[in-house]
């Protein structure tokens, strides 16, 4: 196995991705695709990890690097996926800030 998260690292992943989660929750009254269910799923995994001490660590690193790949490359994938708006540049700004998110969130899982 190569890299392992530390719990710190897994902790910043966990509160980047649930400020993604709430974002999209929030300007998008739309049903969710599926990639965002690997997202809640990351967040769900490292809660458990937490409560059993971060025990398994690297297996569970595993599974985050798995479930961020399959959340990007879903049919409707976290880089597809747009907030929509009828205004132009409401909806550019949203855009933006979401693919920040994203970027983030990327940049600290695949290291």
């Amino acid at each position: 196995m190569g890299y392992i998260f530390t719990p710190e690292e897994l902790e910043n992943i966990q509160l980047k991705i649930m400020a993604l989660l709430y974002y999209v929750k929030k300007y998008d009254k739309r049903k969710l695709p599926h990639c965002f269910g690997f997202c809640e799923r990351i967040v769900r995994n490292i809660d458990i990890s937490r409560a059993a001490c971060y025990s398994g660590i690297d297996e569970l690193t595993q599974l985050i690097i798995d479930d961020w790949k399959s959340a990007c490359g879903a049919p409707v994938g976290l880089y597809d996926y747009y907030i929509p708006s009828d205004d132009a540049e409401i909806r550019k700004a949203m855009n933006r800030a979401l693919s920040s998110q994203i970027s983030d969130i990327d940049k600290c899982i695949r290291l």
